[in-house]
């Protein structure tokens, strides 16, 4: 089945992309995250169920400089709701919510060490800086 790509997250050294994608047809969307080779020919599936939570439609996703998080912005349709962030741990396929961001989520970034997520709402707003739970050492 064909892989759409969604959201673009990494360009690794060797110069594969790292990516949020989806399947067509798929009911719920069944979205992953998804490693290609660097021709793109090919792709590996890291994270096999982003929507093993739920259904997840994300407006923005960030991809930690180690490799080892991912973050996820829940699409939420209504106007000025509240957005939760999901927190993926890459190596354990974990998941957890960071709740109560306000208004819509426009951008995020992770920390180097991935202890710190900043966002902020679509347009321009408000800031938020996140304290991640220690993650174990690999």
């Amino acid at each position: 089945s064909k892989t759409v790509c969604e959201h673009i997250v990494d360009l690794d050294e060797q110069g594969r992309v790292w990516a949020v994608t989806y399947t067509p047809g798929s009911n719920p969307a069944q979205r992953r995250l998804t490693r290609f080779t660097a021709d793109g020919n090919a792709s590996q599936p890291i994270i096999v169920n982003l929507h093993q939570h739920g259904p997840v439609q994300p407006r923005s996703a960030v991809l930690s400089p180690d490799r080892r998080v991912l973050a996820l912005c829940d699409s939420v349709d209504k106007a000025s709701s509240a957005e939760t962030i999901q927190i993926w741990n890459i190596a354990a396929g974990t998941m957890e919510r960071l709740p109560g961001h306000h208004d819509h989520i426009g951008s995020m970034a992770l920390s180097g060490d991935g202890k710190k997520l900043a966002s902020v709402s679509a347009g321009g707003g408000i800031l938020k800086i996140w304290s991640l739970s220690p993650r174990p050492a690999q």
